[in-house]
């Protein structure tokens, strides 16, 4: 989102509305000027601090009565949560028609939304905006590969096509879609969404020397939070089904998780699980990554992985699943691995241990990103669908 705005910066009059964060009020702000957003205006919803300890302690009570209810009622809340996401309960209220004063005052044309819980807000807006949805990551499509990972059952099935439903109906309010890859493209052109769907890039700092150092080959890095589930199930699922395997083949090796995990999470895979580091979040993405092998055990996803394009920005090499690359110009065998069975993870990784093919593979990728996914070939597409929404020429 943050390079989708420095792309732009200098050509639009561009407006982030946002809602004021509970803990420290300026991070956001410090954390825009660090990235350069200093041609944007910023404009926090003011939120009182009484209002927003309610939220805050409203969410903390609910999470608790949730597990209360996983563990003495059998709640399935692998799917329960789906119908949530489209929602527009009255909490959301003040924040509408704070971001409708924003657009009368300003004289907006468009009103770009990006994450699946801000969708349901294209049924607020004024009709004399238009009206852009970015779609970083499909909701239906991470659904059915969710059941496919958790097993099917009747109330899952239904509870996920309840909020297909939603998604699809919701988008087809937009004036047009924006999404990160070809392939999510055609999946909503395929699924019913009927109004215009413009296929960008997604693009990350390739200012950036190669990092790697190669010297090591027994150190695999993984990036993102706990709290996005695909994530979680991935770590999961290479841990059960490949790290053991891994160590019994060369014990040296370590796993480093970079983002914010929860701690029940940690704890969990801490106590099942040996040579495997939680790092949390981290300064410099850059440092933590250097000299690792990342992996990208992804099974759960749609959207692109920004974490595979860091990494070739950075010289560091990754093995994948197909999954985790789905909509990236990567080629297995060639400028990365991609493997889907644990088997075959393992070995990937394995023939890594080969300093000139780690170090062929992450310049090969490392051109791929630098050719294809810088700053000026996004500003270009996102200025010409600006243009096509508008109607300008």
């Amino acid at each position: 989102m943050y390079n989708g705005l420095m792309s732009v910066k200098k050509d639009v009059e561009a407006f982030y509305i946002y809602q004021e964060p509970f803990r420290n009020k300026t991070f956001f702000e410090k954390k825009a000027k660090e990235a350069g957003l200093d041609h944007i205006f910023l404009i926090p919803q003011k939120i009182s601090f009484g209002k927003r300890l309610y939220v805050f302690l409203k969410r903390k009570i609910y999470r608790i009565i949730k597990q209360i209810r996983l563990k003495y009622e059998g709640v399935d809340y692998a799917y329960s949560s789906i119908v949530n996401v489209f929602s527009l309960d009255s909490s959301k209220n003040q924040y509408i028609q704070f971001i409708n004063a924003c657009i009368k005052k300003y004289n907006i044309d468009v009103v770009q939304m990006e994450m699946c819980s801000c969708l349901p807000f294209v049924l607020a807006l004024p009709a004399n905006v238009k009206k852009i949805f970015v779609h970083h990551e499909i909701k239906f499509v991470v659904d059915e590969l969710k059941l496919q990972t958790l097993g099917v059952t009747p109330y899952r099935h239904a509870v996920a096509e309840m909020s297909k439903i939603q998604e699809i109906g919701l988008l087809n309010k937009c004036d047009a879609i924006i999404t990160l890859s070809d392939i999510d493209k055609k999946k909503l052109e395929q699924e019913g969404v009927e109004v215009p769907i413009y296929s960008s890039v997604a693009v990350v700092n390739t200012e950036n020397n190669i990092r790697n150092s190669y010297k090591s080959s027994n150190i695999l890095s993984f990036v993102g939070p706990s709290t996005h589930s695909p994530n979680y199930i991935g770590i999961k699922w290479f841990l059960e089904n490949c790290w053991n395997d891994l160590l019994e083949k060369d014990p040296s090796y370590t796993l480093r998780i970079i983002g914010d995990w929860s701690e029940d999470k940690r704890n969990e895979i801490l106590q099942k699980y040996k040579n495997v580091e939680f790092l949390g979040f981290v300064p410099n993405l850059a440092d933590a990554l250097n000299n690792t092998i990342m992996i990208v055990p992804i099974t759960v996803g749609s959207g692109i992985r920004m974490k595979i394009l860091e990494a070739s920005s950075l010289g560091i090499p990754f093995v994948s699943t197909t999954v985790g690359a789905e909509g990236l110009p990567f080629e297995s065998g060639k400028d990365c691995f991609l493997s889907n069975t644990p088997e075959a993870f393992v070995e990937s990784i394995l023939k890594l241990k080969d300093k000139s093919l780690r170090e062929n593979f992450a310049q090969k990728a490392n051109t791929i990103v630098k050719e294809k996914y810088s700053m000026e070939a996004l500003r270009k597409n996102r200025l010409e669908i600006y243009d096509k929404v508008l109607g300008l020429k």
